[in-house]
């Protein structure tokens, strides 16, 4: 005796029960073979009938199941599609497509808030309380399968430590990247201009709230150019030259027709053990050359027309160079970085060369492994070695709380200076709170 069941159900016969097909799919043949313990030869077991009934109504349910979730998919996309009319509650949640054909797009951002109360430890800072947010990022970078890659980032934060009337959006990094090789990275747009660790360090993962005064003075920050940089041995050495428009970052010009130009090579000399303790000693020589018709630095008393008051536009010859060094020992790390420049301007203001320096040395413990850490900074910076009364000196105190790394933490410092021509031994104190997505 053989029974038939209508399309899309299950077909009897003595020895085996077989599905025939209609809207349902192999993962149904799956679910109803794993909710009725199908076997051959199961027809010849107790009670075959009643399992057979059971299995349908479970078929019959996961075909119901399959057909609600067409349903929902095919209103979902229409509901995409369709904008939404003002005033209306969007219920789904936002979908984000690619308008090129990138293989990765992460977007992410940082923010930066704190309160300064004080005195003027060094001419960077605002003599005047206040809270401030002094960095506020957001950024989105992709890459190609043709090994290119782009990242484009704003600041809508104070960028600076000086008082500012308003907050306004400035860009940051904008570049497009070719990494073919790891021994030739090519880059061209806005980005940190290879000269000073400190500097070249991100934001988010500096040892102190604020630069040494040193690195604000001589590194030239962002600026539109291009540059090829590299690395060697597993990252044990890495180079890179560049050459840049030379005035600042955000500007769409040159003030002539040379280049700045940069170069950096660091390594890595010693990655190991010493005892117990993991340990790593990293070093970086840099420099940059300019000729310069219309730059400001800041000062050092450049002035582009004799007689009126001191404009801080340089005319000349930039020649500054630094070195770098970093040695972790287990819970412990030193950094230290030394400066040196050489000015030559045309009109001889203030005088017919002049020659700084700056440096600064940076202690810094974990007083709870990877959670809270103590540091400590002594800073120098001259502006001008062939006369006396030009110098500053600093000491900076620090906390850092990691909450979740870099990604939360909270950062407490103490700034106790001497600046030039400023009542000696100011302090300021600096508490951040940072959060990086």
């Amino acid at each position: 005796m053989r029974q038939h069941e209508t399309r899309g159900k299950i077909q009897r016969t003595p020895n085996r029960t077989t599905w025939s097909g209609g809207v349902g799919s192999s993962w149904l043949v799956a679910s109803a073979i794993a909710l009725g313990g199908v076997l051959p030869g199961v027809a010849a077991d107790p009670g075959v009938e009643d399992r057979l009934r059971a299995i349908e109504a479970q078929l019959d349910s996961l075909k119901k199941e399959n057909a609600d979730l067409k349903a929902q998919l095919k209103d979902s996309s229409k509901a995409v599609a369709k904008p939404a009319e003002p005033g209306s509650t969007v219920k789904l949640p936002a979908t984000v497509m690619a308008k090129g054909k990138e293989s990765k797009i992460t977007i992410g951002g940082l923010i930066q808030t704190q309160l300064e109360v004080g005195d003027v430890p060094d001419s960077r800072f605002s003599e005047n309380d206040r809270f401030l947010v002094r960095r506020a990022r957001l950024g989105v970078a992709g890459s190609f399968l043709e090994n290119f890659s782009w990242k484009l980032e704003g600041d809508f934060g104070n960028a600076n430590l000086r008082n500012n009337s308003s907050y306004r959006a400035l860009a940051t990094d904008i570049y497009i990247q070719w990494n073919r090789y790891d021994f030739a990275n090519v880059r061209v747009g806005q980005f940190k201009t290879l000269f000073g660790h400190e500097q070249l360090e991100s934001a988010s993962a500096r040892l102190f709230a604020e630069r040494a005064m040193a690195t604000d003075q001589f590194t030239i920050s962002r600026q539109v150019g291009a540059s090829v940089t590299g690395d060697f041995y597993e990252d044990r050495l890495a180079y890179g030259v560049a050459a840049f428009n030379g005035p600042a970052q955000n500007n769409g010009f040159n003030d002539n027709e040379k280049f700045t130009y940069t170069g950096r090579l660091s390594g890595t000399p010693w990655k190991g053990k010493i005892g117990e303790l993991e340990s790593r000693w990293s070093l970086g020589i840099n420099a940059y050359a300019s000729k310069d018709s219309n730059v400001s630095v800041s000062g050092l008393g450049f002035d582009s027309v004799p007689g009126g008051s001191v404009d801080n536009i340089f005319q000349g010859d930039r020649r500054v160079w630094a070195a770098d060094t970093q040695f972790e020992l287990g819970r412990f790390e030193f950094r230290g970085e030394y400066f040196r420049a050489h000015y030559k301007a045309l009109n001889q203001l203030p005088s017919a060369k002049l020659d700084a320096d700056g440096f600064h040395l940076t202690l810094a413990a974990y007083v709870l492994p990877r959670k809270v850490q103590a540091l400590v900074r002594y800073e120098s910076l001259d502006l001008d070695l062939d006369s006396s009364g030009n110098s500053s000196d600093a000491w900076v105190f620090g906390v850092n709380y990691y909450i979740k790394g870099n990604d939360l933490k909270l950062q407490l410092n103490y700034h106790l200076g001497s600046a030039d021509g400023a009542e000696d031994h100011q302090g300021r104190l600096i508490a951040r709170a940072q959060l990086m997505f």
